[in-house]
C-alpha cells in the first residue's frame, strides 16, 4: 500500500528558474517519511537528497513541472534495502486574478509516495466520507483487514448478526454490495486520508 504525503511548493523564478523559498507547507506525514529516512529531508532551501545528484534531480523534476505545467515522476534510492520513494510534483495553475508574481502563491505540489510503509484508513475518515457510524467504520476496517465477518465482530465487540446489520449500512452508504469491493474501496480510496 502506497502511503501520499505532500508538501507544497512556493515558486520557481521564472527568469533563473533556481528554486526560491520554496516550502510553504508539508503534511505531518510527509514529515514523518522525512525524518525516517536519509534519503530525502526538508530544509529551508527545499528539498535535499543524500547525495548531490539526487538533490539535483529533485530540483529538475520541481522545475520540470512547474515551468512545463506538467506532472513529473521521479524516483529515489534509499539505503536501507527498501524500495525507493517515488515522488511526483504536479503544477498548480492560478485561479481567477490571482496575484502570480506573488510571493505567497503556491506553485505546485509534491506527492511521496513510501511503498514499504502501509497505513489503514481512520474510522474518521470513513465516517466523513461516507457517513457511517463509528461501529460501520469498524467493520468496514476490520473487513478492509481481511477479517472475516465473524472476527469482525469479535473485534468491534458486537454480536455476529449486529456485524452483519451494520456491514449492510456501510454497503449501502458506499455504494457496494460484497466484502471484497468495500475492501478494495476502503484501500483504494482512503489509505492515504487522515485527520490527525
Amino acid at each position: 500500500m502506497q502511503i501520499l504525503q505532500h508538501v507544497v511548493l512556493k515558486r520557481v523564478d521564472s527568469m533563473s528558474h533556481e528554486l526560491r523559498t520554496p516550502l510553504i507547507w508539508f503534511n505531518k506525514r510527509a514529515e514523518e517519511i522525512t525524518n525516517s529516512s536519509d534519503a530525502l529531508r526538508l530544509s529551508h532551501a527545499g528539498f535535499v537528497g543524500h547525495r548531490p545528484s539526487d538533490t539535483r534531480s529533485l530540483r529538475e523534476l520541481i522545475k520540470e513541472s512547474v515551468s512545463a505545467g506538467t506532472q513529473t515522476l521521479l524516483t529515489i534510492s534509499r539505503n536501507d534495502n527498501l524500495r525507493p520513494l517515488l515522488l511526483t510534483a504536479i503544477p498548480l495553475k492560478p485561479i481567477g486574478n490571482l496575484n502570480v508574481g506573488s510571493n505567497d502563491f503556491a506553485r505546485g505540489v509534491v506527492f511521496i509516495s513510501d511503498p514499504d510503509r502501509t497505513d489503514s484508513p481512520s474510522i474518521e475518515s470513513l465516517r466523513r466520507a461516507f457517513d457511517l457510524t463509528y461501529r460501520e467504520a469498524q467493520v468496514a476496517i476490520a473487513i478492509a483487514h481481511g477479517h472475516g465477518l465473524q472476527a469482525a465482530a469479535d473485534k468491534v465487540g458486537v454480536a455476529l448478526t449486529t456485524a452483519r446489520s451494520q456491514l449492510q449500512q456501510a454497503f449501502s452508504k458506499t455504494g457496494t454490495s460484497h466484502q471484497a469491493e468495500l475492501a478494495a474501496l476502503v484501500h483504494r480510496a482512503l489509505t492515504h486520508v487522515r485527520y490527525d
